[in-house]
Protein backbone atom coordinates (compact mmCIF):
# COMPACT_ATOMS: atom_id res chain seq x y z
CA UNK A 1 0.00 0.00 0.00
CA UNK A 2 1.19 3.05 -0.81
CA UNK A 3 2.25 6.05 1.61
CA UNK A 4 0.49 9.06 1.65
CA UNK A 5 0.80 12.29 3.10
CA UNK A 6 -1.64 12.15 5.79
CA UNK A 7 0.67 8.45 6.89
CA UNK A 8 4.02 10.72 7.04
CA UNK A 9 2.29 13.35 9.47
CA UNK A 10 0.73 10.90 11.83
CA UNK A 11 2.86 9.57 14.89
CA UNK A 12 4.12 5.79 14.17
CA UNK A 13 3.86 3.46 17.43
CA UNK A 14 3.74 0.17 16.14
CA UNK A 15 7.03 -1.86 16.02
CA UNK A 16 5.84 -3.82 12.63
CA UNK A 17 4.68 -0.77 10.99
CA UNK A 18 6.85 0.15 7.67
CA UNK A 19 6.90 3.72 5.94
CA UNK A 20 7.04 2.76 2.30
CA UNK A 21 8.64 6.25 1.44
CA UNK A 22 11.49 5.26 3.36
CA UNK A 23 12.18 1.70 2.52
CA UNK A 24 12.43 3.16 -1.17
CA UNK A 25 14.66 6.53 -0.53
CA UNK A 26 16.68 3.08 1.46
CA UNK A 27 16.80 1.33 -1.54
CA UNK A 28 17.95 4.04 -3.85
CA UNK A 29 20.48 5.41 -1.58
CA UNK A 30 22.09 1.62 -1.65
CA UNK A 31 21.40 1.73 -5.45
CA UNK A 32 23.58 4.88 -5.52
CA UNK A 33 25.83 3.60 -3.19
CA UNK A 34 26.54 0.30 -4.89
CA UNK A 35 26.95 2.33 -8.36
CA UNK A 36 29.85 4.68 -6.64
CA UNK A 37 31.67 1.57 -5.64
CA UNK A 38 31.60 -0.40 -8.24
CA UNK A 39 32.79 3.05 -10.53
CA UNK A 40 35.97 3.62 -7.81
CA UNK A 41 36.74 0.10 -7.81
CA UNK A 42 36.63 -0.05 -11.28
CA UNK A 43 38.34 3.10 -12.09
CA UNK A 44 41.38 2.42 -9.02
CA UNK A 45 41.99 -1.23 -10.49
CA UNK A 46 42.57 0.23 -14.23
CA UNK A 47 44.46 3.62 -13.58
CA UNK A 48 45.27 3.76 -17.48
CA UNK A 49 41.80 4.32 -18.04
CA UNK A 50 41.04 7.46 -20.35
CA UNK A 51 38.70 6.81 -22.96
CA UNK A 52 36.33 9.97 -23.53
CA UNK A 53 33.16 8.01 -22.73
CA UNK A 54 34.68 6.39 -19.90
CA UNK A 55 35.81 9.15 -18.71
CA UNK A 56 32.40 11.31 -19.32
CA UNK A 57 30.66 7.84 -17.08
CA UNK A 58 33.31 8.60 -14.19
CA UNK A 59 33.09 12.04 -14.57
CA UNK A 60 29.41 11.59 -14.59
CA UNK A 61 28.74 9.11 -11.52
CA UNK A 62 31.72 11.83 -9.61
CA UNK A 63 29.10 14.56 -10.14
CA UNK A 64 25.75 13.45 -9.88
CA UNK A 65 26.28 9.79 -7.36
CA UNK A 66 29.25 9.58 -5.17
CA UNK A 67 28.40 11.38 -1.81
CA UNK A 68 25.52 12.33 -2.64
CA UNK A 69 23.77 8.92 -1.73
CA UNK A 70 25.50 9.01 1.38
CA UNK A 71 24.09 11.62 2.16
CA UNK A 72 20.69 10.48 1.73
CA UNK A 73 21.79 6.87 3.71
CA UNK A 74 22.85 9.03 6.33
CA UNK A 75 19.93 11.35 6.62
CA UNK A 76 17.74 7.95 6.73
CA UNK A 77 19.87 6.26 9.59
CA UNK A 78 19.32 9.45 11.30
CA UNK A 79 15.47 8.97 10.69
CA UNK A 80 15.23 5.42 11.71
CA UNK A 81 16.50 6.47 15.51
CA UNK A 82 14.13 8.92 15.29
CA UNK A 83 11.26 6.46 14.75
CA UNK A 84 12.65 3.73 16.81
CA UNK A 85 12.30 6.76 19.53
CA UNK A 86 8.82 7.72 18.77
CA UNK A 87 7.95 4.18 18.73
CA UNK A 88 9.54 3.03 22.36
CA UNK A 89 8.31 6.10 23.76
CA UNK A 90 4.42 5.46 22.48
CA UNK A 91 4.93 2.08 23.86
CA UNK A 92 6.76 2.38 27.04
CA UNK A 93 9.47 0.72 26.34
CA UNK A 94 13.04 0.64 27.49
CA UNK A 95 15.17 2.15 23.67
CA UNK A 96 18.73 2.63 24.95
CA UNK A 97 19.56 -0.85 25.71
CA UNK A 98 17.60 -1.77 22.52
CA UNK A 99 20.06 0.49 20.54
CA UNK A 100 23.03 -0.06 21.94
CA UNK A 101 22.70 -3.54 21.27
CA UNK A 102 21.78 -3.16 17.69
CA UNK A 103 24.70 -0.81 17.14
CA UNK A 104 27.17 -3.68 18.79
CA UNK A 105 25.67 -5.90 16.08
CA UNK A 106 26.40 -3.82 13.25
CA UNK A 107 29.91 -2.75 14.46
CA UNK A 108 30.04 -6.69 14.51
CA UNK A 109 28.67 -7.01 11.07
CA UNK A 110 31.21 -3.84 9.87
CA UNK A 111 33.99 -5.63 11.34
CA UNK A 112 32.96 -8.72 9.63
CA UNK A 113 32.76 -6.37 6.53
CA UNK A 114 35.88 -4.50 6.88
CA UNK A 115 37.59 -8.27 5.70
CA UNK A 116 35.93 -8.41 2.54
CA UNK A 117 36.36 -4.23 2.00
CA UNK A 118 38.33 -1.37 3.57
CA UNK A 119 36.07 1.05 2.69
CA UNK A 120 33.54 -0.18 4.88
CA UNK A 121 31.60 2.00 6.63
CA UNK A 122 28.74 0.34 8.78
CA UNK A 123 31.57 0.07 11.82
CA UNK A 124 30.98 3.91 11.53
CA UNK A 125 27.81 4.10 11.42
CA UNK A 126 27.30 1.65 14.59
CA UNK A 127 30.05 3.85 16.55
CA UNK A 128 28.35 7.46 15.55
CA UNK A 129 25.30 6.30 16.35
CA UNK A 130 25.89 6.25 19.59
CA UNK A 131 26.06 9.58 19.76
CA UNK A 132 22.58 10.34 18.77
CA UNK A 133 21.71 8.66 22.22
CA UNK A 134 23.71 11.95 23.69
CA UNK A 135 22.24 14.17 20.91
CA UNK A 136 18.47 12.72 22.10
CA UNK A 137 19.20 14.84 25.17
CA UNK A 138 19.98 17.98 23.81
CA UNK A 139 17.92 20.81 23.22
CA UNK A 140 16.81 22.16 19.45
CA UNK A 141 19.18 25.27 19.50
CA UNK A 142 22.31 23.52 20.64
CA UNK A 143 21.59 20.59 17.92
CA UNK A 144 20.89 23.39 15.33
CA UNK A 145 24.56 24.84 16.53
CA UNK A 146 26.06 22.10 16.11
CA UNK A 147 24.77 21.03 12.81
CA UNK A 148 25.89 24.62 11.71
CA UNK A 149 29.16 23.92 13.40
CA UNK A 150 29.73 20.94 11.83
CA UNK A 151 28.58 22.10 7.86
CA UNK A 152 30.26 25.35 7.81
CA UNK A 153 33.26 24.58 9.89
CA UNK A 154 33.94 21.02 8.26
CA UNK A 155 36.83 22.43 6.16
CA UNK A 156 38.72 23.51 9.19
CA UNK A 157 37.62 20.70 11.27
CA UNK A 158 39.69 18.64 8.46
CA UNK A 159 42.42 20.53 9.05
CA UNK A 160 42.99 19.43 12.09
CA UNK A 161 43.62 16.05 11.45
CA UNK A 162 46.88 18.09 9.70
CA UNK A 163 48.01 19.19 13.11
CA UNK A 164 51.09 17.53 14.47
CA UNK A 165 54.21 17.12 16.40
CA UNK A 166 56.79 15.08 14.17
CA UNK A 167 59.29 15.52 12.28
CA UNK A 168 59.10 16.53 8.41
CA UNK A 169 61.38 13.77 7.58
CA UNK A 170 59.20 11.87 9.72
CA UNK A 171 55.99 12.62 7.99
CA UNK A 172 57.32 12.27 4.40
CA UNK A 173 58.39 8.51 5.64
CA UNK A 174 54.82 7.59 6.35
CA UNK A 175 53.08 8.84 3.61
CA UNK A 176 56.16 6.78 1.53
CA UNK A 177 54.79 3.86 3.57
CA UNK A 178 51.41 4.51 3.17
CA UNK A 179 51.69 4.73 -0.30
CA UNK A 180 53.92 1.32 -0.84
CA UNK A 181 51.28 -0.20 1.08
CA UNK A 182 47.90 1.16 -0.87
CA UNK A 183 50.06 0.18 -4.28
CA UNK A 184 50.73 -3.39 -2.49
CA UNK A 185 46.67 -3.75 -1.81
CA UNK A 186 45.99 -3.00 -5.30
CA UNK A 187 48.70 -5.71 -6.76
CA UNK A 188 46.87 -7.96 -4.20
CA UNK A 189 43.20 -7.22 -5.36
CA UNK A 190 44.47 -7.55 -9.01
CA UNK A 191 46.36 -11.04 -8.61
CA UNK A 192 46.17 -12.50 -5.12
CA UNK A 193 44.09 -15.19 -3.79
CA UNK A 194 41.35 -14.62 -1.73
CA UNK A 195 43.13 -15.50 1.50
CA UNK A 196 45.81 -13.01 0.44
CA UNK A 197 43.15 -10.29 -0.13
CA UNK A 198 41.78 -10.62 3.61
CA UNK A 199 45.46 -10.63 5.14
CA UNK A 200 46.14 -7.65 2.97
CA UNK A 201 42.68 -6.08 4.32
CA UNK A 202 43.85 -6.61 7.39
CA UNK A 203 47.05 -5.57 7.49
CA UNK A 204 45.75 -2.35 5.73
CA UNK A 205 42.63 -1.82 8.85
CA UNK A 206 45.56 -2.26 11.48
CA UNK A 207 47.61 0.86 9.84
CA UNK A 208 44.58 2.90 8.95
Amino acid sequence: MATTDADLTKPVTGYNERIDVIDVLRGFALLGIIVSHLTSSFSSAIPHMTGRVDMMLFKGVELFVMDKFYLIFSFLFGLSFYIQLQRATAKKTKFVGRFVWRSVILLMIGNIHTLFYTGDVLHVYALLGLLLLLGNKLSNKVLILLSCILIFGNPWLLKLQDITWKQPAEIAMEKAADAALIQKAGIVRLQGSFGAVIANNIDLAKRF
